[in-house]
């Protein structure tokens, strides 16, 4: 079977308090510490949507970042819920979250465990986050590598698109760990995009990922 020529039709780069969208600056608080950074990238979404200020730091960024991804595309118009799919990735996991809950159970004097904390313990929360958000319920997955693998997400994409799975697609790295993070998104389509297309390519997804 032919291979199908996929395309990166929207990308967003979020790393140390900036934030990126085709390539172009979109938003620079470096000089905002992560709860204050957090705020200021939930307010470029222009959203309003309560249910962000209960999620993890990991759910918040991934989120946000999502939006900013799809905002200016037919990515929610265009395409039914269940053609829709989303593959992340990350080297943490949901670690962050799951020391604040380790902290709350491992003292028996004081031992109170966070319904609000325990539910972020997994990384594909994460997802589950942005699909309800976006009304996806297509083919969806969380790995976990040691650094950034645009070779296997793209395997995992063309699959999921060449079997007619999936018609389009977030994916890319989504982490967050004590003051670390950086998120990397990009959407997918089986055809080009309007004012900003490339090839999904290696290449292509490193020279996004490595903009600083």
């Amino acid at each position: 079977m032919a291979v199908q020529p996929l395309y990166i039709t929207s990308s967003i780069l979020i790393r140390n308090g900036k934030v990126f969208k085709n390539g172009k600056e979109l938003l620079n608080r470096a000089d905002a510490d992560s709860a204050g950074f957090l705020k200021a990238l939930y307010e470029k979404t222009g959203v309003s949507y309560p249910k962000f200020y209960k999620m993890d730091n990991l759910c918040k960024a991934a989120w946000a970042g999502a939006e900013l991804l799809v905002q200016g595309t037919g990515f929610n118009e265009i395409y039914s819920s269940e053609k829709k799919g989303i593959f992340l990735q990350n080297a943490a996991s949901s670690s962050d979250t799951d020391l604040k809950h380790a902290a709350s159970i491992a003292s028996v004097e004081q031992y109170f465990p966070s319904p609000a904390v325990f539910v972020y313990t997994l990384p594909n929360i994460t997802i589950g986050e942005i699909c309800i958000r976006h009304k996806m319920q297509g083919s969806s997955a969380f790995f976990i590598f040691e650094g950034f693998e645009p070779d296997f997400l793209l395997e995992q994409v063309q699959i999921h698109m060449d079997a007619g799975r999936t018609d389009a697609c977030i994916t890319g790295i989504t982490e967050w760990f004590g003051n670390q993070y950086e998120i990397c998104l990009f959407m997918v389509e089986k055809k080009a995009g309007g004012e900003f297309s490339l090839a999904l390519m290696t290449e292509n997804m490193k020279t996004i990922y490595n903009q600083s």
